[in-house]
């Protein structure tokens, strides 16, 4: 394996760092505007010049184009363009009052075979622009795609001015014939310097664009603030190295391991708000094998964190902000309920369908009775004098957040709401009177008629509710809510925060064994990074063939017999340990192979089904363990593919009645068993959940090469002649085939033909290790 796809373990302190905060400070916007040709008089004025260029419009006018959900100015060159001063201008003017710090602008642009596209912004003396101030340029990273143009000019040296500031933002046309640019909104803003403000390289996967409700509300805001903070946040891409990755839903796993190859100790944060933990939802295990590798998980609900918070130990709740344009659009009050509305996407039209409300209320959505547009809906929405939120409390509902709730109070909408625990925790909050609730989805009718009754109740509950809102879930308050957390538990803050370990009274019912052959010693590995408490197991023995004190002695404060000793009398020492072991159950752990936090949730559900011996499923490569009943799979398939297998749990009266010997087997024993298993109709279960992953680089499993590595590097007194290892290796096969293969007399023939084929190309290469181990041996005299 890749080292890049082994799970990070970052043990060193950061540098101290002052209390650190993701503000720069107080965020003040001085211009926020769409372009358009006829701005109604606003601060922007644009226009088009275009020297040495054919427009397709004859009058040299730009089009009028959709641009992130509203109207923008469009150009589209007719002609390959020979001039090099064609270009759009928005005229713009600051007051002395704004030129104070460093002031951002930001500019949407969309280009179509547009390469070398440039946005300059300049700041003049005088109203001519005969004495520019300061000015700087931004250049578009493709030829077709959607950017948003940042430029930061510091206005420092402008302070105490006392005339105002005229600035231009300019997009220079492209000298390429059918290209086409859209520009979109302008903004301005000014923040204020904060002395510990800590700069951070961020990346964001969204999951949809920001048309999606949980995109535009969990990663769009989210970018947009620390972009106007001044943190450098990409949106997909290719940034691996960063100090923060946020994925939203979807588990990129190769994105995971570009992340932790390139930075190590980067925060990794998982975010959904599905409930992807339904048993028929298909994911659970992919879900458990990625955020095993993850530091943080973000879910939308406490009714989701429920689920995940036994496979994960740093859950954390993370509150959608008001899904609202302005703070400033508020429903003016009427003092008569007569329009009645819903909103929401048009799969939720199935829960108003389960009500009584039939007809009498709009719905705007899509395909709706008004059309829903992002960029309107908060117009169309305060028009109304009633909003309802009927929701069935199935457990994929019981999974959402109350957004569509709290948007309506944000705008001062009064509401109308089924006590879903989400809905009823924000009524709480904003203090709703009981009569805004409708127990049954049956009686929404005669809800109706009670808010119509008490209308005026209605309408101050809404506009008493809005303020509270607007400070507790505004985006800055939510996002500065979680960096908090982030700081406090993860290594972006002060000091190295070590995650918490899971625990679990069944695990005093088993003792735990690990070996490891290699020279490369693995298994402290698989200690250090597990997330269990192994002070909790009945015992744990680990056995090495390569001495390391340092290590050793980490390994004894934490309560785990070590013991090493000369290759092959390690494989014995641990035989003797589990025909020696008086708990109940054994654990074998693979040497190199880390238990997940989860692992704890895993043993419970396993030991209380009382099976012989089970198999918990592995995370590899940083994707989804292939999970599922393992009796169900052909036996056949089983043989033929002796690959490691996870952690394996076996009740140890079996293990010894079977005699099952580690030197039979060496680093294949957790195959061997449970294939001796199946072949005896012993109760054998593959646990589903993903609760161990490869914690270092694995090494070879041939017994010849490790044991080659490890004369290297010991270069010991053992005996003259080496073991016949080609003869071991071969019994080795012969035992298996005979002992798991015994009473499936039907596919026997195949798989003894497939395994004597294996066994002479093994030989094959076992003929020329031995040769090397040979001289190896005589290179390095025995000791005396």
């Amino acid at each position: 394996m890749n080292s890049a796809l082994t799970r990070s373990r970052p043990n060193h302190p950061l540098q101290s760092l002052v209390p650190p905060t993701i503000f720069g400070g107080d965020i003040t916007t001085l211009i926020s505007e769409r372009a358009s040709l006829t701005n109604g008089g606003g601060r922007v004025t644009w226009k088009v010049r275009a020297r040495g260029s054919q427009l397709v419009d004859s009058d040299d006018k730009p089009t009028i184009a959709a641009f992130s959900g509203g109207s923008g100015i469009g150009i589209r060159t007719q002609n390959e363009c020979s001039g090099t001063f064609s270009y759009l201008r928005g005229q713009f003017s600051l007051a002395p009052a704004e030129c104070q710090g460093s002031v951002r602008f930001r500019l949407e642009i969309g280009v179509e075979h547009a390469p070398s596209v440039r946005v300059m912004v300049s700041l003049y003396d005088d109203p001519g622009l005969a004495t520019e101030v300061a000015t700087a340029f931004h250049t578009l990273n493709s030829a077709t795609g959607s950017e948003l143009a940042e430029l930061i000019i510091n206005c420092q040296p402008l302070a105490g001015r006392q005339a105002p500031v005229f600035g231009i933002v300019q997009v220079f046309l492209p000298t390429s014939a059918d290209a086409r640019i859209t520009v979109g909104q302008f903004s301005a803003t000014s923040v204020t310097e904060n002395p510990n403000h800590r700069h951070l390289r961020i990346r964001f996967d969204a999951f949809g664009d920001v048309t999606k409700a949980s995109s535009r509300l969990r990663v769009w805001k989210f970018v947009e603030l620390l972009r106007q903070q001044g943190h450098d946040v990409s949106v997909a891409g290719k940034q691996a190295d960063v100090d923060v990755y946020f994925c939203q839903k979807d588990r990129r796993f190769s994105t995971l391991a570009a992340v932790r190859k390139a930075n190590p100790r980067a925060v990794v944060v998982y975010d959904f708000d599905d409930n992807f933990f339904l048993e028929d939802g298909g994911v659970v295990a992919e879900v458990l094998a990625f955020i095993g590798y993850v530091d943080v998980v973000t879910c939308g609900s406490e009714y989701l964190a429920q689920f995940v918070r036994p496979w994960h130990p740093n859950v954390y709740v993370l509150e959608n902000p008001l899904d609202v344009e302005s703070e400033n659009l508020c429903r003016p009050t009427r003092g008569e309920l007569n329009k009645i509305g819903w909103f929401g996407s048009p799969e939720g039209l199935l829960e108003l369908a389960k009500t009584d409300l039939e007809g009498g209320v709009t719905t705007v959505t899509k395909g709706g009775d008004i059309e829903f547009e992002l960029s309107t809906v908060d117009k169309e929405l305060i028009e109304f004098d009633l909003l309802v939120f009927p929701v069935e409390e199935t457990t994929w509902n019981l999974a959402k957040n109350a957004n569509r709730m709290m948007k309506a109070l944000a705008l001062g909408v009064p509401v109308l709401i089924s006590p879903t625990p989400e809905q009823r925790r924000i009524a709480e909050l904003v203090g709703l009177p009981n009569d805004c609730m409708v127990d049954s989805l049956r009686d929404w009718t005669e809800g109706v008629a009670r808010a119509r009754s008490t209308f005026a109740a209605f309408e101050r509950a809404a506009l008493e509710a809005r303020p509270i809102l607007l400070s507790t879930h505004s985006t800055r308050a939510v996002l500065g809510s979680l960096f908090d957390h982030l700081f406090r538990t993860t290594r972006l803050g002060e000091a190295l925060v070590r995650p918490a370990r899971s625990s679990s009274p069944a695990f005093k019912r088993i003792s735990v064994l690990t070996v490891d052959g290699s020279a490369n010693t693995r298994f402290a590995a698989t200690f250090s990074d597990s997330g269990v408490n192994w002070a909790d197991f009945h015992s744990a023995n680990a056995f090495s063939a390569k001495s390391l004190p340092n290590e050793m002695f980490h390994l004894r404060s934490e309560g785990i017999k070590v013991a090493d000793a000369d290759y092959l009398d390690v494989f014995a020492a641990a035989d003797r340990a589990m025909l020696d072991c008086d708990a109940e159950y054994l654990l074998v752990i693979p040497a190199g192979v880390a238990l997940s936090y989860g692992f704890a949730a895993a043993v419970e559900r396993v030991m209380d089904d009382s099976p012989v011996v089970a198999l918990f499923a592995r995370s590899q490569f940083y994707g989804p363990a292939a999970a599922g009943a393992l009796g169900a799979h052909p036996l056949r398939d089983l043989l033929l593919n002796p690959s490691p297998l996870g952690p394996l749990l076996v009740k140890c009266d079996w293990m010894r009645e079977r005699k099952i010997l580690w030197q039979h087997a060496y680093e294949l024993w957790p195959w061997v068993t449970a294939v001796k298993a199946l072949s005896r109709d012993v109760p054998v279960v593959m646990v589903e959940w993903p609760v161990a992953f490869d914690a270092v680089e694995p090494v070879p499993l041939n017994v010849p090469q490790q044991y080659a590595a490890w004369l290297a590097e010991h270069q010991p007194g053992a005996a003259r002649e080496l073991p016949d290892l080609s003869k071991q290796w071969g019994r080795m096969l012969v035992d298996i085939v005979a002992d798991a293969a015994s009473g499936i007399a039907g596919d026997l023939p195949s798989i003894v033909a497939h395994l004597h084929a294996r066994e002479m190309a093994t030989r094959m290469r076992l003929n020329t290790v031995e040769r090397e181990l040979r001289q190896l041996k005589k290179a390095r005299p025995s000791a005396k």
